[in-house]
């Protein structure tokens, strides 16, 4: 119908329930709002509804029963002519279709939470964690150790997901070669395939050098694994060192340092060492 003045809200409408206490003897109940005739509320007595003026008649705000409703039954009053009106719709009704394009509004200070990552295009990057190394770090041993503060833990938000790994490690050894391992969980993974005697090892490399007064070149080994982790518990990655395996020359591995560590500003230097992990939807 036509109206003066600015557009009114649309409102969404509830009908009004009140429910009643039967004891089997009362036939007079006070209603929560006055309605004019016994034709404005509709009455159920075990879920049956009763006829206006024969079952029950009302005058104000007092319902008064034909006959006393059992003890225990079931036994309400709907209002007709009264409703519970509300510009806010209830719950769970607002379809797609109903909002307009470009309607929600994703800037910083709107949006709370987390994104789906069903909601993301495969390959999206959802999260990164890094761990850096700033002090060194040196091993004789010929079996794995893990090297302090080159640690990463990360939940995945699903189990499709996968993990890129990058470690950017600052390698030197006293003796010709060096070797580090990636871990994952406490088992190592980015090895070669089995060959002989040949040392397996994620970042690995050798100096050239001719004798052992002139090792100790330092060299960032940076390597790249995509892994499954398959789950959405934590994992965990790490960086473990070991020397030389066959020992000849008492060899030493060095992370963030040169061989032979010289303070002279002319010689050697110090490094820094990374692991990051990034989660990628799958």
């Amino acid at each position: 119908m036509p109206y003066l003045g600015s557009t009114p809200n649309a409102s969404f409408s509830s009908r009004t329930k009140q429910d009643f206490t039967a004891n089997g003897s009362t036939t007079s109940f006070t209603l929560s709002s006055a309605v004019a005739s016994a034709n404005d509320i509709e009455v159920f007595v075990g879920n049956v509804r009763q006829e206006p003026t024969d079952a029950y008649t009302v005058n104000g705000t007092t319902l008064t029963m034909s006959a006393a409703p059992a003890n225990g039954i079931n036994f309400y009053v709907i209002f007709k002519g009264v409703e519970e009106n509300s510009v806010v719709p209830a719950d769970g009704t607002i379809s797609a279709a109903k909002i307009a394009n470009c309607a929600i509004n994703l800037s910083g200070s709107k949006v709370t939470g987390t994104l789906p990552a069903t909601q993301l295009p495969s390959g999206t990057m959802l999260q990164v964690l890094q761990a850096v190394k700033t002090d060194t770090f040196s091993t004789t041993s010929g079996t794995f150790v893990q090297v302090p503060n080159l640690t990463v833990t990360i939940t995945p938000s699903s189990a499709s997901n996968k993990i890129l790994v990058t470690g950017s490690i600052a390698l030197a050894a006293n003796y010709y070669a060096w070797h580090c391992g990636l871990f994952q969980d406490g088992t190592e993974i980015g090895k070669a395939d089995a060959a002989s005697n040949r040392p397996l090892s994620f970042f690995n490399g050798i100096d050239n050098q001719t004798d052992q007064t002139s090792h100790g070149k330092a060299s960032y080994i940076t390597r790249e694994l995509l892994v499954s982790p398959s789950t959405t518990s934590a994992v965990t990655f790490d960086v473990r060192a070991a020397r030389r395996f066959d020992n000849q020359g008492s060899p030493v591995t060095y992370i963030n340092r040169t061989h032979p560590d010289r303070d002279t500003i002319s010689y050697d230097m110090r490094f820094i060492s990374t692991l990051t992990v990034r989660e990628i939807s799958g």
